[in-house]
């Protein structure tokens, strides 16, 4: 089975969800759904967009091939607030029919909850908010998961900031 992860940014799908990927034997495919490319990198503030946005890319890649990712898609917009969402929700709702997606994981944001909430009302999907408040399933990473999620952080160059998410992998199932 395949399952799908959407984020706004370049990382948070790793922060969010790298255990849960090590963890399960299903495929998953990524959806970055912004550039991010107007951030800067950690410690290099005067790099222009072009430079920070391969950057991303070549960290998004690095992460996709250490965690297995099937599939993984940047769809360029500027930022969130220069998305059409009538035409994101068509994207992604052809996106999850064409490759027979049953469960997604988004980003813990209103705008993507909005967007979910409404592809939901019209494909069977078991639909997760990553986010540690009101969580409804919980995966508590070994020493070894947690390492392993480090250890492809470490390798992530263009991050705003380093920082290390908890063990905790916290998800909220979303019922419509």
């Amino acid at each position: 089975m395949i399952n799908l992860i959407v984020s706004l940014d370049s990382y948070s799908w790793i922060y969010n969800c790298a255990g849960l990927i090590t963890r399960s034997e299903d495929s998953f495919d990524v959806i970055v759904v912004t550039k991010d490319n107007l951030t800067p990198i950690h410690n290099c503030k005067n790099l222009c967009e072009e430079a920070i946005y391969n950057q991303r890319v070549h960290d998004c890649v690095v992460a996709g091939k250490e965690l297995k990712i099937r599939k993984l898609i940047n769809l360029k917009h500027k930022s969130i607030n220069s998305v059409d969402i009538e035409q994101l929700i068509v994207h992604l709702s052809l996106y999850t029919t064409l490759n027979n997606i049953k469960t997604v994981y988004i980003q813990n944001n209103f705008v993507l909850y909005r967007i979910f909430k409404a592809i939901k009302k019209n494909l069977p999907l078991n639909l997760f908010l990553c986010s540690e408040t009101n969580s409804t399933d919980n995966i508590l990473l070994t020493y070894n998961e947690y390492n392993s999620k480090c250890l492809v952080i470490d390798k992530m160059v263009g991050l705003p900031e380093k920082k290390y998410s908890s063990q905790l992998e916290a998800f909220c199932k979303v019922e419509i």
